[in-house]
């Protein structure tokens, strides 16, 4: 028996394999907050707080007076004391790693798939496995990060060079307008985390046209009469 491959199922593994292997270098989470100081000089003080699988990075924008001063930090999980942050990530990060080494192994076995039909079974399988994987890291995300973030602000904003707001939902906003100050912080998903749930769709894709392909068996070979 000949079981045919699917060349767009095989295209769409490969992208489903981009887009998860890009979440390692990309915010999943994102908390921005922006102070305005007034005063005789304006003064602006901007940061942005971009948290990926293995590291958060802080964009800090100080303007007075007309002048700006931008500083950049890259903070690794384990380095925060007091902080679940690492632990949660590196969840996460297994979980993505895992699932690209199935799409890895998705893309082995359809190659092989025309020598045994058990080939395209596991694949087929494994392809489910990648689509559970994803979304888990990112449910995972909705449910512990903000949390963790919250129960970790002060050690967190140290490390972070801010002040972080008791942060406990996913996503949201909060103006606070102290004396002669206006401070606005939003929170939320970043373009990670819709990476991952783009991913299982195409993965899904991926998996429909691969089943879909029509299995064709061999025609018998005529012996000849004698």
């Amino acid at each position: 028996m000949n079981v045919g491959k699917s060349p767009i199922g095989t295209v769409l593994a490969i992208v489903c394999l981009a887009l998860l292997v890009s979440t390692f270098f990309v915010p999943s989470w994102t908390i921005e907050r922006s102070e305005r100081i007034i005063s005789v000089d304006h003064i602006y003080v901007n940061s942005t707080h971009d948290f990926k699988l293995l590291s958060v990075s802080t964009l800090h924008e100080d303007t007075h007076s007309g002048q700006t001063d931008v500083r950049h930090l890259e903070t690794a999980y384990f380095e925060i004391e007091g902080s679940s942050l690492g632990l949660h990530y590196l969840v996460m990060t297994l979980m993505v790693a895992l699932a690209s080494a199935f799409v890895v192994i998705f893309l082995i076995l359809m190659r092989l798939s025309d020598r045994k039909e058990i080939y395209r079974d596991i694949a087929l399988g494994l392809g489910f496995a990648v689509i559970f994987l994803a979304l888990g890291s990112g449910a995972y995300l909705n449910m512990m990060v903000p949390s963790a973030v919250g129960d970790s602000r002060e050690s967190l904003g140290i490390a972070l060079e801010t002040d972080l707001l008791e942060i406990r939902t996913f996503a949201g906003s909060d103006l606070d307008e102290p004396f002669a100050r206006t401070i606005t912080t939003t929170w939320g998903p970043s373009i990670g985390w819709y990476l991952v749930f783009v991913a299982c769709v195409i993965m899904l894709f991926s998996i429909w046209f691969t089943e879909s392909r029509p299995k064709t068996e061999e025609e018998p070979v005529d012996e000849p009469e004698d």
